[in-house]
């Protein structure tokens, strides 16, 4: 497909937009945007499964030792021990098990945490695709509408030239603005492609995404953006898990210097068969239990241990410092979007106070001025230019200042 082909159906493809929403299949709207992400971003998928993961691991906190079975069968003995069945158990202390619950417990809520904050990172990064989307579908809207302008233009000037009326300067002039204007569009449009398919990617969805906003317009903020408390957001609730989690470990670990106890238990198990010195051998009369045996195994070296615990120590030490690193980075970047925040929110206001109003007014009076012979076209092409300069500025602005408002809120603890 040619060039012109494609931007003759993209083009298409935009003045449709509202037919498109109403399809069934496309999704219209931020909130459907952050339901179909949140149930099939496969990121967020594989969060939800590791924090699974962790909870079936907690079952494994009672885990023994293998329980030993052995057989004995002296030939040159009687009903004695040396003809038992044993059955052998090693156990830890119980505050082995307990720690190992407690420790285990506390990497569940790690991975749930850790669920949590990639579901509020995902709906930021669709939200602000989002809005993304709708910019460029804005600027797309913007350039589409120039072109009908200047293709209009175009026609009165090459009339005029054709009737002796205009000079083929003026022509040309108007014939080279038109098609300045189709390759920024062209542009405009790739680069809506890439937004769509950027939306799409984070949705895991190949369904069609049309906002369903007419046009781009401010986020209205969710609270005000003042004091920043790093605890209160959930980045550092993760942290603050994981440091306590090392902590747990650690408990853990230092258990190593504890003794295991080992039980068994035997039973008379005579085999007749198994004779074959043809010794007498006759159970005990008062029965078949032999007896049993308790044991106690305790670490003859503890260097290895203390090697644990020390590397478990410095587990602790590495997550607290991240914590307070993780901290002052929060509060760094919350103060550089505090001051993105006002300078953006400066020039929103002036082009929705000042600067927009006095764009369209250039336009008609530049318009209303060239139909009544008043300014030339190359005058009427440097009006136009420069309201739709200023409207495309406005747009970036209003852009940069929602992306502001979307990270804000996302530093400042919104939950999804």
């Amino acid at each position: 497909m040619s060039k012109v082909k494609a931007l003759v159906l993209a083009t298409a493809l935009l003045a449709q937009c509202g037919a498109t929403m109403r399809a069934q299949n496309a999704i219209c709207s931020l909130d459907s945007c952050l339901k179909v992400a949140l149930d099939s971003n496969l990121t967020v998928r594989a969060s939800a499964i590791e924090a699974l993961k962790a909870k079936d691991m907690e079952s494994t906190y009672l885990e023994l030792d293998p329980t030993e079975i052995t057989l004995a069968q002296d030939p040159t003995s009687g009903g004695s021990p040396d003809n038992s069945l044993s059955v052998t158990q090693s156990f830890s202390m119980p505050s082995v098990y307990r720690s190992r619950h407690k420790q285990l417990k506390a990497q569940t809520s790690v991975a749930r945490a850790r669920t949590q904050l990639s579901r509020n990172e995902l709906a930021m990064q669709v939200t602000s695709a989002y809005y993304t989307l709708l910019r460029q579908r804005a600027a797309c809207r913007l350039l589409q509408r120039q072109d009908s302008i200047f293709d209009n233009f175009r026609r009165i000037a090459t009339a005029k030239h054709t009737n002796g009326e205009a000079s083929a300067l003026e022509r040309m002039n108007a014939e080279r603005e038109q098609s300045e204007n189709k390759l920024d569009l062209a542009s405009a449009l790739n680069d809506y492609d890439q937004a769509h398919s950027q939306l799409q990617m984070l949705l895991n969805t190949s369904r069609t995404i049309v906002p369903q906003e007419q046009e781009l317009l401010p986020i209205g903020q969710d609270k005000a953006f003042g004091a920043f408390d790093a605890s209160a957001t959930m980045a550092d609730s993760v942290n603050a898990l994981e440091v306590k989690a090392s902590e747990l470990e650690l408990s853990c670990t230092k258990k190593g210097y504890l003794p295991s106890v080992s039980l068994s238990l035997r039973g008379q198990l005579l085999m007749k068969w198994f004779n074959p010195y043809n010794v007498d051998r006759e159970r005990f009369e008062k029965g078949n239990f032999m007896g049993f045996e308790l044991g106690v195994s305790v670490p003859l070296s503890f260097g290895a241990i203390r090697g644990k615990v020390r590397a478990a120590q410095r587990d602790v030490e590495a997550a607290k410092l991240n914590r307070e690193q993780q901290a002052a980075t929060m509060h760094n970047t919350h103060k550089q979007l505090l001051n993105e925040y006002v300078k953006s929110k400066q020039a929103v206001d002036y082009y929705m106070t000042t600067g927009l109003p006095q764009a369209a007014e250039m336009e008609r009076l530049s318009q209303l001025s060239y139909c009544n012979g008043e300014i030339n076209y190359t005058e009427l092409a440097q009006n136009l230019k420069s309201a739709n300069d200023v409207r495309l500025s406005a747009i970036e602005a209003i852009d940069r200042f929602n992306q502001v408002v979307i990270k804000l809120n996302y530093i400042n603890g919104k939950n999804y």
